[in-house]
């Protein structure tokens, strides 16, 4: 985002009929601001090329300068069955090697000369089983990890790790793992505000799996799924300061419901309470691993 050249973004802009009517505003925006001198100080920030990268608009003005490139790069990959798909700086190209590797490189030389960017290929990462192809470029890095002394292929795609079965559960429990880290900071910070914390579990905590669950396959993330509702719980009896058995613990107290569903028998009646909607005087906290499956 830093380097983009703002000539391209208003070049776009002014080139698109849909977009044109948005030119003059994005002249104004982009202008670098004039640098005061005043008693022989100079005030203010020398402008160089690019947007901020985090402001809104700065992503649409990056995303309308590389579009036309973008789509340039898939109608080459797509010759050979590939496809490119590109989301602000992050960009995957996926195709055969012999068709996605010159490919990059005249996408780089295009998006170099007409926006000033510079292809980071030490951050380029190349996803595949097996073997790499014997026309890898040696400044391109394998996506993957060792677990348990084999190398299984593996990466992030916009937050849903996608590649080997061993790799996604890998990545999905250390998600988890991170996550009990900050349910265990949270609880030390806030310890004295119950209200704080429950707020804090309710709104946000509970939710950080909604988007995992929605886009990874149950098969891979279904124990992990299991730990974070067990992670979710500790939260709830944190916040609350009560212990809440979610199935008989042989206390007596448990009022354990036998329903004829085998999924739903042996729950406890605090576990019903807390997974009902708030409209119907529950917490709301939903059970990831009941739910994606």
């Amino acid at each position: 985002h830093s380097s983009v050249s703002r000539a391209a973004i208003l070049a776009e802009y002014s080139a698109n009929p849909s977009l044109q009517h948005m030119t003059q505003h994005a002249a104004v925006t982009l202008a670098p601001p004039t640098l005061l001198v005043h008693r022989g100080k100079t005030w203010g920030i020398p402008a160089g090329e690019g947007v901020i990268q985090g402001n809104a608009k700065a992503s649409q003005d990056f995303n309308v300068a590389i579009q036309p490139h973008l789509v340039k790069l898939n109608q080459e990959v797509k010759t050979g069955g590939g496809k490119a798909l590109g989301g602000q700086d992050d960009v995957f190209v996926v195709g055969p090697s012999s068709v996605v590797f010159p490919a990059i490189d005249r996408f780089n030389e295009r998006t170099f000369q007409t926006c000033g960017l510079q292809l980071q290929r030490s951050k380029c990462m190349i996803l595949c089983d097996g073997d790499l192809p014997v026309d890898t470029p040696n400044d391109m890095i394998r996506a993957g990890d060792f677990i348990n002394g084999f190398f299984e292929p593996g990466m992030d795609v916009y937050g849903i790790p996608v590649g080997s079965d061993a790799w996604v559960k890998n990545w999905l429990n250390l998600k988890v793992l991170n996550l009990k880290q900050l349910k265990e900071k949270s609880c030390a910070i806030l310890k004295n505000d119950k209200q704080a914390l429950y707020n804090l579990l309710t709104l946000s905590f509970s939710k950080k799996f909604d988007y995992h669950a929605a886009l990874c396959y149950p098969s891979d993330a279904s124990e992990s799924f299991r730990n974070f509702d067990k992670v979710v719980w500790s939260y709830l009896e944190a916040a609350t300061g009560l212990s809440l058995p979610s199935t008989d613990t042989g206390g007596g107290f448990e009022c354990v419901l036998q329903l004829p569903i085998n999924s739903l028998s042996g729950r406890s009646f605090p576990h019903y309470v807390a997974r009902l909607p708030l409209s119907n005087g529950g917490c709301g906290l939903r059970s990831v691993a009941e739910t994606s499956g």
